[in-house]
């Protein structure tokens, strides 16, 4: 079974993850998409997310209908820092030993995946997809880390988590970025007000 494993902290999802997860599956033609919010990850420590209820919520409400996406829950549950390693493991367990197993990450992930906990064993684990920036600034890469991995061409919406938390009153610049349902439940919660 050829299953997409999506994560990160989603704070909050925007249209550039879904069409990040359409061109990953275009590619891979998967027999399911796991979307998998992170409870704290590693490498964004004491950045002040927001709570992971209100995260989950807005994935849930995004991908709601999507046939082969299964936002799963089970690193929040968890209660602590997400170590890809730990999930992978979980999944093997869970999905049964034909899982062929593709993992999104981002630019940014390849430049400090010599950081990452077991990060050699992950490399025989799974395949990785590598989204690039969508702003072109990509900056230095482990050359021996990105040959074994498959990097998701083309141009991608230019839309980021940090930038939208950043401009919560643009509404033109909100209104392209985010799905309906995601500003209405930003509006509804008042998130982000802090970064106004």
């Amino acid at each position: 079974m050829r299953i997409i494993l999506f994560g990160g902290t989603f704070d909050p999802v925007h249209r550039g993850h879904t069409e990040i997860l359409a061109r990953a599956d275009a590619r891979v033609n998967a027999e399911k998409i796991i979307v998998m919010p992170a409870y704290i990850a590693p490498h964004k420590q004491g950045l002040g997310l927001s709570a992971a209820e209100h995260r989950l919520a807005m994935l849930r409400a995004v991908f709601e209908g999507f046939g082969k996406v299964q936002v799963d829950d089970r690193e929040i549950l968890r209660g602590e820092v997400s170590y890809t390693v730990d999930t992978v493991r979980e999944l093997y367990e869970s999905e049964g030993s034909g899982l062929e197993l593709y993992v999104l990450i981002g630019w940014d992930n390849v430049r400090i995946f010599r950081t990452w906990k077991s990060w050699e064993t992950l490399l025989n684990l799974c395949k990785f997809i590598v989204v690039p920036r969508t702003d072109g600034a990509s900056g230095e890469a482990d050359e021996a880390i990105l040959r074994r991995m498959d990097i998701l061409e083309g141009p991608l919406l230019p839309c980021a988590s940090s930038e939208i938390r950043r401009r919560i009153g643009d509404e033109a610049y909100l209104r392209r970025c985010l799905h309906p349902v995601t500003l209405d439940y930003i509006r509804q919660k008042g998130l982000y007000k802090e970064y106004e």
